[in-house]
């Protein structure tokens, strides 16, 4: 039996990172393919020792789920995943046997199939035993640097299309350029507008702008529907404020990042 020499990382302790196989141009720089053995196998490893969720992808299934990378191992040519997350997506995987991988390694975001050879189970948990992928695709961090919102604050948006038409949600991440944001289920699709967004960030006035859509996907472990979004007339007052609590948090983000590798 094949073993994961380390724990798996904790996968449910956030959600999956949106996927989209056709990216709007401007998310990230261009795409490089990698298909070098030696750096798909140093990008794996970064991935396994970082202990990056990964959002996984069930060839036929519209939902998203988490896993981690156990194993790298290049003399033998494998790789190992931990069990998918929530249960169901390893229900189905076990028809499948083949699945898409999405990971954020430094600021960088992997993409790569994975075609599962072997199921097994150790201590009540799975994992999968996949050949190391031939081809990674390699893009860079966005333009403008997206600062996730922790549970600790809670960020109220508030999206209207009519009247009588609104969307409420909080945000997951924010930048000086758009947000991401949970909402209740509804018909929102990539690239619609949205005439009146509202962000009520703390002690500053609303925030009011359109907001274009760029990516929609329902989140299985939250029920919830993930969005983001890119402003589109946000006032010059707006954007210097917005600036200035995205600095703040940035800020934040950076101290808690030194006290936390503080020995």
């Amino acid at each position: 039996m094949i073993s994961a020499s380390d724990p798996p990382a904790r996968r449910a302790d956030s959600p999956p990172e949106p996927m989209d196989d056709n990216p709007i141009r401007g998310q990230f720089g261009d795409e490089e393919r990698v298909s070098d053995p030696a750096r798909i196998v140093g990008l794996l490893r970064g991935l396994k020792d970082g202990r990056a969720l990964l959002s996984i992808a069930v060839d036929g299934d519209p939902a998203l789920y988490t896993s981690a990378v156990l194993e790298v191992n290049p003399d033998h040519g494998y790789l190992l995943l931990d069990e998918l997350n929530p249960h169901r997506g390893h229900q189905r995987l076990m028809k499948t046997r083949r699945l898409r991988v999405r990971a954020r390694l430094h600021g960088i975001e992997l993409r790569f199939p994975c075609a599962i050879r072997e199921i097994g189970r150790a201590s009540g948990i799975a994992y999968y035993y996949a050949p190391l992928p031939e081809q990674v695709r390699y893009r860079q961090r966005r333009t403008h640097f997206r600062v996730e919102i922790g549970a600790a604050l809670i960020i109220p948006v508030h999206l209207t299309r009519e009247p009588e038409d609104t969307l409420d949600g909080a945000l997951y991440d924010l930048s000086v350029s758009g947000v991401g944001a949970y909402v209740s289920k509804s018909n929102l699709k990539r690239g619609d507008t949205i005439p009146n967004c509202i962000v009520r960030i703390p002690d500053a006035p609303p925030l009011h702008s359109a907001l274009e859509i760029r990516f929609v996907r329902f989140d299985e472990a939250r029920r919830k529907l993930r969005i983001g979004g890119r402003f589109l007339n946000l006032a010059r007052p707006q954007h210097k404020a917005l600036k200035r609590f995205v600095a703040e948090l940035e800020r934040k983000l950076l101290q808690r990042r030194r006290h936390s590798k503080a020995p």
